[in-house]
């Protein structure tokens, strides 16, 4: 799987493949799915490169931890018995090291966890959510800064 900026990731399968992408600045995560397709979280799993297309100018030299979120995809439907499952790389070390918890927020309720696992979120109300994930400081739960420090996806409950 790829992530480009934090977007919802794309399957690639093959080694070797182009994109054509404007001129800009870039964060690509590339990661390895296990057999349920979830994201294979240890060191080794994952890759990250920064780069530019043009004459961009790069990211700033940032050693703050961050965050990608594989799932939910954007936009992606759920049937109303269906579980969401919020699956993520953390990225920069580990959340209790980095003094850094991941918290998840839909529909005003907030979850926290410093676990790099799957989350599983049910009974979830018919219609359309926003589903917020962003790494805020362990002491005072503050949202950390940095460019990819939280996403947002919407998903539908049909």
């Amino acid at each position: 799987m790829l992530s480009l900026n934090g977007a919802s990731p794309k399957p690639y399968s093959m080694p070797n493949f182009l994109m054509d992408l404007n001129k800009g600045t870039y964060r690509a995560v590339a990661f390895l799915l296990n057999e349920e397709g979830l994201s294979l979280k240890e060191y080794g799993n994952f890759s990250a490169r920064d780069f530019t297309v043009g004459e961009s100018r790069p990211f700033p030299e940032d050693d703050a931890p961050y965050v990608i979120l594989h799932l939910p995809a954007e936009q992606q439907a759920y049937a109303p018995e269906e579980a969401v499952i919020v699956d993520f790389l953390y990225l920069g070390g580990g959340p209790e090291s980095d003094g850094v918890k991941v918290k998840i927020e839909i529909d005003g309720q907030e979850y926290y966890t410093q676990e790099i696992a799957p989350v599983q979120l049910s009974k979830l109300s018919k219609g359309p959510h926003s589903l917020k994930i962003s790494l805020v400081g362990a002491a005072n739960d503050q949202e950390i800064g940095g460019v990819f420090a939280s996403e947002t996806r919407n998903i539908i409950i049909e």
